[in-house]
């Protein structure tokens, strides 16, 4: 029988060596939110052998700061894990502001991983729009 902590073996995130010159891998639970987050972190055209990975959420950065951004962000997420990890099923996603760093916006995505266990988790990612980069909040 497969355990399931040995289950959606994936690139760890962040990127490390790990033995014998390869990546870090990562299993279950832990894998799949890598995944999402390797997914929503590569800009489309950016990996080598498949420019059509990734999400378009970079294209939002310089974007003017109003719902508008909201629902582009929402509708860029839903496209590119839809797409790239079938396994979860995506609950909600907020966007919200701080009020002390009115550049950033924070993109707080609740998902389900379908298979073989249903389990629910999060991902929070930060657009810091005058440092220009995307950031996942730990």
């Amino acid at each position: 029988m497969l355990k399931v902590s040995k289950l959606f073996p994936h690139v760890h995130y962040p990127v490390d060596k790990g033995r014998n010159g390869f990546f870090t891998i990562s299993y279950g639970k832990k894998s799949i939110k890598n995944q999402i987050i390797i997914t929503l972190l590569t800009r489309i055209g950016e990996r080598v052998h498949n420019t059509e990975f990734g999400s378009r959420i970079f294209e939002l950065i310089y974007e003017q700061n109003d719902v508008v951004l909201d629902v582009m962000i929402r509708e860029y997420v839903v496209e590119a894990l839809q797409r790239w990890v079938p396994s979860i099923e995506i609950l909600s996603t907020t966007i919200y502001r701080n009020s002390n760093k009115p550049n950033n916006v924070n993109v707080s995505l609740k998902y389900l991983i379908k298979k073989p266990i249903l389990t629910e988790d999060n991902v929070v990612l930060n657009l810091n729009r005058i440092e220009s980069k995307i950031e996942v909040q730990r």
